[in-house]
């Protein structure tokens, strides 16, 4: 649980800075800095991800718990895709006010913060204690 709350935020920075270069046009900053938040996105996807996936093991005592555990984490997986899938209309709305590509990180930031707040859902609302049966 210790990752899932400490993971969460860079994971969320990181998604962000991918959309937002440092210099506008075309640059070889712009592309250095895409490499490296993207790097940095799938090493804080990582740090998130595996612990995320580890707890079906700890969480359900049985196949048949586990199985309902991967097909809830899979059905929100499936959800959180499709709510991705509308930032085009998200943004559409934005570009009068402010431009396209504002209009774009200003949505991609919206959707982050809302990513924040569900990753840190399991790591507060989850008593790990409480499903684990440890045996030394």
């Amino acid at each position: 649980m210790p990752f899932l709350k400490f993971a969460a935020l860079p994971l969320a920075v990181v998604t962000v800075l991918v959309f937002w270069s440092p210099i506008n046009g075309t640059s070889w900053v712009n592309a250095a800095f895409l490499f490296v938040t993207v790097i940095g996105y799938y090493i804080a996807l990582t740090f998130y991800c595996t612990p995320y996936n580890a707890l079906i093991a700890e969480l359900g005592h049985d196949s048949k718990q586990q199985l309902t555990i991967s097909t809830a984490i899979s059905f929100t997986w499936v959800a959180g895709t499709a709510i991705a899938y509308v930032a085009p209309v998200i943004w559409g709305a934005f570009v009068p006010m402010m431009g396209r590509i504002t209009a774009i990180r200003v949505t991609f930031t919206i959707m982050a913060a809302v990513a924040f707040v569900c990753m840190l859902v399991p790591p507060l609302a989850i008593r790990e204690k409480g499903y684990v049966n440890s045996h030394p």
